[in-house]
């Protein structure tokens, strides 16, 4: 998309300012519970700023929510079995999606291109929920979007892959985590090499589109020694590895 980074962020956050209600959480009102459970249910990586949340939940710990971030929109399906149940689009991508909505009143999902968003338990009618979305689009047309977007792929949770580093593999790891492992310093996408089920060789991370739109700035020098350690279970990279 045309535009620095801080012109899509000013986008991102008056849209969010201009929608806010009883359904529609921003900034501040993003609070205790509700914000510690989106950390952690959309893995919002270092750099990332959460200026909306669509809580569709019934009890308000927005576990099940579509979060909107400075690089992306987040969305965790806590229910319903015949749709993806994690996915991000990045706002460029976001841009020339098909928003879509059947307009039926038992129909709770709000479709972006394939993936779908189950409003239900939100006190946003889905109807609501689709408008939004298409303001926010034109919003980030208007812009400067191309209008003639390249294919990129969009992160889920289904997806795994393998990572080479300096010769050695490891994994599989979830997509998702291999974003937040790029953010955390611990894989090098501009030197590091990634492959999965169906692709014929492996390829550098930063070609592949996934992980080039979706990964915001490397930390800041020192960063990634206050980080948590991995799960129980993944591989520590070889020692020597150069960050």
């Amino acid at each position: 998309m045309e535009g620095d980074a801080m012109s899509i962020e000013r986008v991102i956050a008056e849209a969010c300012g201009s929608y806010a209600s009883r359904g529609f959480f921003v900034g501040a009102s993003i609070t205790g519970r509700k914000r510690q459970n989106i950390m952690t249910v959309h893995e919002i990586l270092h750099g990332e700023t959460v200026y909306g949340l669509i809580d569709m939940t019934v009890f308000g710990s927005a576990k099940h929510s579509a979060v909107f971030t400075n690089y992306k929109l987040s969305v965790h399906n806590a229910w319903g079995s015949d749709i993806v149940r994690s996915w991000a689009i990045p706002w460029d991508q976001f841009a020339h999606a098909k928003v879509a909505h059947s307009g039926k009143k038992t129909d709770f999902n709000v479709y972006v291109d394939q993936f779908a968003i189950n409003t239900a338990g939100s006190a946003l009618a889905p109807a609501e929920v689709a408008t939004l979305l298409r303001d926010l689009q034109q919003r980030l047309r208007n812009m400067g979007a191309p209008s003639e977007p390249e294919a990129i792929e969009t992160a889920t949770e289904d997806v795994e892959w393998m990572v080479a580093v300096n010769g050695e593999t490891f994994g599989p790891y979830k997509e998702r985590a291999v974003i937040r492992y790029v953010a955390q310093g611990r894989f090098d996408r501009t030197r590091d090499y990634v492959w999965r089920t169906g692709m014929p060789d492996w390829r550098r991370m930063e070609d592949v589109d996934v992980f080039r739109r979706n990964t915001p700035p490397p930390p800041p020098p020192g960063a990634e020694n206050e980080l948590p350690p991995l799960p129980g279970g993944v591989p520590r990279l070889p020692k020597g590895r150069k960050r």
